[in-house]
């Protein structure tokens, strides 16, 4: 929008200082009644004449963008606009043109990535590649969980009707396997040894095939005596991953999914346990 002339504004401020009224100023030269306010304050403050950089915009160079949030890959749009001197929408129109988009993964920094190397080499060089390889995980579900985005004009609202009641809390033990869950087990509460000591002796090993590797996380409750030596009677063996390296089960991949499913049905089910059971039996 280009700025109205200083001659135009010298003429409004002069016409109310003659004992025009601001509203009939404003019918006369055709601006708005809060447009006459501002060129009377500004003349008050003696700065009436408009801003030599009005209507144009400054121009962000696109590899010096592309390098600032290379060094700063965390930096906000007002602090990146306060580094070009511009303003957050030109810099997010910038970056959009760069096809920069808004991500950030996390990862534990006392991860050890020699371990995890090297827990990748033993995966790959395990002893007859043929034998299947399961990964072992937990979940907790809240029972509060809803979809947190809906859509709707713009100016109006939309309401997520959750419960206020004690929050419950339903847990799921499976192993994977190519992405999809193997012998799921829902229950409530928390996983400890006793959970993990059934799990494996009633629903696991009696539905995988001898010899198989179960990879699992090395929390105290997976290294019980009675797991170990379920699974040497099964003529399986336990691989477990090093330590702080979620990202190296796919399991999580599958939560991520099962919740996201379970975003939009879980508060009108009546009973929450089994819709999560039978949802869970949809990844399998």
């Amino acid at each position: 929008m280009k700025a109205y002339t200083i001659d135009l504004r010298e003429r409004i401020v002069g016409f109310v200082k003659a004992g025009g009224a601001r509203t009939e100023a404003a019918i006369r030269f055709g601006v708005s009644r809060r447009t006459v306010h501002r060129y009377l304050e500004a003349d008050a403050d003696g700065r009436l004449a408009p801003k030599r950089s009005w209507g144009r915009w400054r121009k962000l160079d696109p590899g010096k963008v592309r390098q600032e949030v290379g060094r700063r890959p965390d930096a906000t749009l007002p602090e990146l606009a306060k580094v070009f001197g511009a303003c957050p929408m030109g810099v997010c129109h910038c970056l959009r043109r760069l096809k920069v988009t808004l991500k950030k993964l996390v990862r534990y920094r006392e991860g050890d990535k020699v371990q995890k190397w090297l827990f990748g080499r033993e995966l790959e060089e395990r002893p007859g590649r043929s034998v299947p390889v399961y990964f072992l995980g937990e979940c907790g579900i809240g029972h509060r969980l809803y979809n947190p985005y809906a859509r709707a004009p713009r100016g109006g609202k939309v309401y997520a009707e959750v419960s206020g009641a004690r929050r419950g809390r339903t847990s799921i033990i499976s192993a994977s396997r190519d992405r999809r869950l193997v012998c799921p087990m829902v229950f409530g509460g928390y996983c400890d040894r006793s959970v993990v000591d059934a799990y494996f002796a009633q629903m696991l090993l009696p539905s995988i095939p001898g010899g198989s590797v179960i990879v699992l996380d090395n929390a105290s409750f997976h290294r019980p005596p009675a797991t170990l030596a379920l699974v040497e009677a099964a003529g399986c063996s336990l691989l477990f991953l090093p330590t702080y390296s979620p990202d190296l089960n796919p399991t999580e991949h599958v939560w991520a999914a099962l919740k996201k499913t379970l975003q939009s049905g879980l508060q009108e089910a009546k009973d929450k346990s089994v819709f999560i059971s039978n949802v869970c039996q949809c990844y399998c």
